[in-house]
């Protein structure tokens, strides 16, 4: 297969340009993030800013970022340390 001059395979670099809404998976480190971001990529997902975690804690999670209130506080306050009580 051919690569660019970064290395990478001439695919990655089309597909923004195609207009499609496209995730990249798989991002562990800023430099791959940077790359992606320097070619239009705009939703990611990957070790870089999560490791798995279990449903339950993912539910918590969506809960304060939907509605900015914590399971844990009745309060509207975000309180993200004890969003993983796992």
């Amino acid at each position: 297969m051919k690569t660019s001059v970064l290395g990478q395979p001439p695919s990655l670099y089309s597909v923004p340009n195609l207009g499609l809404e496209v995730i990249a998976e798989g991002v562990e480190t800023e430099e791959e993030l940077c790359l992606l971001q320097a070619q239009n990529y705009n939703l990611y997902q990957g070790y870089y800013f999560s490791k798995p975690i279990p449903a339950d804690a993912f539910e918590k999670l969506l809960q304060i970022q939907l509605t900015g209130i914590s399971p844990y506080r009745s309060s509207a306050s975000l309180d993200q340390t004890n969003a993983f009580n796992i």
